[in-house]
């Protein structure tokens, strides 16, 4: 796997509140931050804002995103979609 790979399926992890073994460097703003399985929460507001900033220079008027859950929740299964 490439390096992005990688820590693509970290933040996926921390999204979905999974542990997940090593760190992950982003770029966020114009500063690189580690994160890891201590600190991995601190993204979440970060990741956010920067898809509705980058959603919102995209399309014109308001806009909402709605999370997709996952195969788990879907009718007929009782697990819910889990969220924070």
């Amino acid at each position: 796997m490439r390096d992005q790979d990688f820590t693509a399926r970290d933040i996926v992890k921390i999204v979905k509140g999974q542990p997940f073994n090593g760190y992950c460097q982003l770029k966020i703003g114009d500063k690189w931050k580690r994160f890891d399985q201590q600190n991995g929460h601190t993204l979440l507001p970060s990741l956010y804002s920067g898809i509705a900033k980058k959603i919102g220079g995209l399309v014109t008027g308001d806009f909402c995103l709605v999370p997709i859950p996952n195969s788990e929740a879907v009718a007929g299964d009782s697990a819910s979609f889990p969220h924070a």
